[in-house]
């Protein structure tokens, strides 16, 4: 070979080495871009990413990791996965690591420790890999902290709600969107009536006898997804109260017996009309007056036909405004006892009528709390007329003890004149004839003189006595009562 080719042969050579080492250099660059860039993908990866040798020793991990953990890489690296775990949390660990380092892809939930003592719940996808014939445990990890708290208050929640489906002490009962039951509660278990089969038609195959198309009204609500409420259904001899609530699959059938209250208020609304009836038709003036203001709420027949006042004339307003209270130390007094004792009875007041005359009254009262406000129920009896009739009486009694009186007197002053007249008229005869015997100058004449005046005086006396007609005293002493002869004798 020439000193020409060798030269040829060894340039070529230079050249193709020249072109394989920029292609290695290429290659290099490329790989190391490469390399650059799954590093960058490995540590901005949103999941924390750990690799494991077979021993489940940390070789290399993420910054995803580091947040999770709390602990650094270089605090990581080389340790084993172990110490982020409890002792129960190890166990179970290793029973997933050894299916993984077998070549099967796992899915599993635990709960690590972080550095700063805290737990977190986390979600592992894990799967071996084998890297220059070296096996290791890729695995990707999630924060799943948030979500099995909210699992946890959703299982409390349904819990939750499960109990008060179950304790509800109101029967209830759950269709399915076919109107089929699916459940029933403790309430309707307990109730003591027919309990219906899961599966039944509700409204068809139970409780079928209500006087409306229930099953339609049922059907409706779920169709519609509106609620629909039946304040009082009657079933057979119950009246219930029935409320369909449609959910997104079926409905819920609430039921309370409502018999009981029924006849409650059918016996309350007999009570009123019995009241309202005694209250319309009694002669007695009743009143119902609200405490706080002293305004007329109502008033019957009675009071207008006693006191004159129209019924409009006196509702909103008060027996203030109205002046049917004559003395207002009557109306204190009246206040006062039902503020202490809660009622008032037979109290006697004067009132005065819508014509300005005033009437004598009884008045009974009680406090009652109306529409959750006091009021007062008063009656009032007019006893004006009984009044009059008993000063009659006691007038007519008066009048008849005087005529007692008069007829004792007179009986006593007849007895007394005619005992006195007796011995008047001796006494008159002798002082007469002792007169006839004496001269006027004798002194025993003046003496006998004045003796048959007084003599005269006393018949003039019992004259009167005897004329008695009616029953007068005047006083006499010191609080002392005599009869007044002059005045009784005219």
């Amino acid at each position: 070979m020439s000193n020409s080719e060798s030269v040829s042969m060894y340039e070529e050579r230079i050249k193709a080495l020249e072109n394989e080492v920029l292609h290695l250099k290429l290659r290099e660059s490329v790989l190391k871009e490469s390399g650059v860039r799954l590093q960058h993908l490995f540590n901005g990866a949103g999941d924390a990413i750990f690799i494991l040798d077979k021993d489940a020793n940390f070789v290399d991990v993420n910054d995803g990791a580091m947040h999770l953990t709390g602990y650094s890489k270089q605090e990581l690296i080389g340790r084993s996965i172990h110490f982020i775990h409890d002792e129960k949390g190890v166990n179970d660990f290793q029973i997933f690591f050894d299916r993984i380092m077998n070549g099967e892809a796992v899915t599993f939930e635990t709960r690590i420790d972080r550095k700063d003592k805290s737990n977190v719940d986390i979600e592992c996808s894990s799967r071996r890999i084998v890297v220059q014939e070296i096996p290791y445990s890729h695995m990707v990890a999630r924060d799943i902290t948030e979500r099995k708290q909210a699992q946890a208050l959703l299982l409390e929640s349904e819990e939750r709600y499960r109990t008060l489906f179950e304790q509800n002490p109101i029967e209830t009962i759950i269709v399915d969107r076919e109107g089929r039951v699916s459940r029933y509660n403790l309430a309707k278990k307990r109730s003591g009536n027919r309990l219906p089969g899961i599966g039944d038609i509700m409204y068809k195959e139970y409780a079928r006898k209500h006087e409306i198309d229930m099953y339609g009204a049922m059907m409706g609500c779920i169709r519609t997804g509106k609620s629909k409420d039946f304040p009082v259904l009657k079933y057979e001899d119950r009246f219930l109260r029935i409320n369909i609530s449609p959910f997104p699959g079926g409905a819920i059938i609430t039921s309370i017996d409502i018999t009981d209250h029924k006849r409650v208020e059918e016996a309350l609304r007999l009570s009123e009309e019995r009241f309202r009836t005694a209250f319309e038709t009694s002669p007695d003036a009743i009143q119902i007056i609200r405490s706080g203001d002293g305004v007329y709420i109502d008033v019957n027949e009675g009071f207008t036909e006693l006191t004159g006042f129209s019924r409009d004339e006196v509702i909103n307003r008060s027996s203030f405004r109205l002046s049917i209270w004559d003395d207002a130390s009557e109306l204190e007094n009246f206040t006062r006892l039902l503020q202490e004792q809660r009622y008032v009875r037979n109290m006697q007041v004067r009132f005065r009528l819508k014509n300005g005359k005033v009437r004598i009254g009884l008045i009974s009262a009680r406090m009652m709390v109306w529409n959750n406000e006091p009021h007062i129920l008063s009656v009032t009896r007019d006893i004006d007329d009984l009044k009059k009739a008993e000063a009659d009486v006691r007038k007519m009694e008066e009048d008849r003890k005087q005529k007692e009186r008069l007829q004792i007197i007179l009986e006593t002053a007849g007895a007394v004149c005619h005992e006195l007249n007796q011995p008047l008229m001796a006494i008159s005869g002798y002082s007469e004839l002792i007169l006839m015997g004496l001269e006027k100058s004798d002194p025993l004449y003046a003496k006998n003189l004045k003796i048959l005046e007084q003599v005269t005086r006393m018949g003039e006396i019992t004259g009167k006595l005897m004329g008695i007609t009616k029953y007068k005293t005047k006083r006499f002493g010191k609080g002392g009562k005599i009869i007044d002869i002059d005045e009784a004798s005219q």
